[in-house]
């Protein structure tokens, strides 16, 4: 048995999962920001999952991290004080297995690749849009992760060079988090992400307006990165990104196929199936790929 811990904004999912990636023993703790409660509060939910499954043989953790490979060295994270940290080393002594990390984007992406909208396909862009912006990008039917891991950082792609500034341990203006995520279109509209899409839904011009703006950001998003990776089908996921899918998105296709290469505009975008599972999901995949690379 493996354990899959998903650590989000908000919220850490860690649940028991199985070859066929069904899950068992589930459980949510909240987020801490401080950085080595976030670690407490990880080897938390797997004693909480141990309690009602078993001991697992390898623990994986998707963190909203750039984590330095194969040392498993967190250099920055988005939403809490976690940085230049030895995640791995810090992690395996609280909980006392193995355990294997990966940024939680590249996760999802591996989940929804292997068991999700991406099945059959080699090449996969997946964007998750949340309180922020993850992403991750399979290649040929392995993940990108980039020099020395630190990659597939597809939030923070510029897609408004004079735009605001990110709202997270980024520098930058204008990134597609800062332009498309929840958290963004509750900055232009002064109303959580879930008023505005209720607001919408029920036709209220001015939160639709908010929502298409969102949606040709993130076409502009669509469009670089299709030219980038000609992918066989982007994936959208995320809590925004789902409940907000189809009041974005039109206005999204639009601008991805008037802007992308003429050949790289003929990706399908599709919703990801795995919904809030993906992350743990995917953990659990990263651990059993340790637990068969030991034998």
């Amino acid at each position: 048995m493996v354990i899959g811990v998903d650590v989000g904004g908000t919220k850490i999912a860690a649940a028991a999962v199985a070859r066929d990636c069904s899950l068992s023993g589930a459980v949510s703790l909240p987020t801490p920001k401080d950085g080595q409660a976030l670690l407490d509060a990880v080897a938390d939910a797997v004693r909480q999952v141990t309690a009602a499954t078993g001991t697992a043989h390898v623990v994986g953790v998707g963190l909203p991290s750039l984590i330095e490979q194969p040392a498993g060295v967190v250099r920055a994270t988005a939403n809490a004080d976690l940085a230049n940290v030895d995640a791995l080393g810090e992690l395996t002594r609280r909980i006392g297995v193995p355990v294997v990390l990966d940024n939680d984007g590249n996760l999802a992406a591996i989940a929804e690749h292997a068991v999700g909208a991406g099945v059959g396909t080699a090449n996969v862009v997946m964007l998750t849009l949340g309180t922020g912006v993850g992403g991750g990008v399979i290649v040929d039917g392995k993940p990108m992760r980039g020099g020395h891991g630190r990659g597939a950082e597809l939030g923070h792609m510029v897609v408004a060079a004079d735009g605001p500034r990110c709202q997270r341990n980024c520098p930058n203006r204008g990134c597609l988090e800062t332009m498309v995520s929840g958290t963004a279109v509750a900055r232009d509209s002064g109303l959580d992400a879930p008023t505005l899409v209720q607001r919408a839904r029920d036709g209220d011009a001015d939160a639709l307006e908010v929502l298409r703006r969102a949606g040709r950001y993130l076409g502009v998003g669509l469009s670089s990165l299709a030219n980038i990776f000609s992918p066989d089908v982007f994936v959208i996921g995320g809590g925004f990104g789902s409940a907000a899918r189809e009041l974005v998105l039109d206005a999204a296709l639009a601008e991805y196929h008037a802007r992308a290469l003429g050949p790289n505009a003929q990706a399908a975008v599709l919703p990801a199936r795995l919904g809030a599972t993906a992350g743990v999901v995917g953990a659990g995949l990263l651990a059993w790929q340790a637990v068969d690379a030991r034998g």
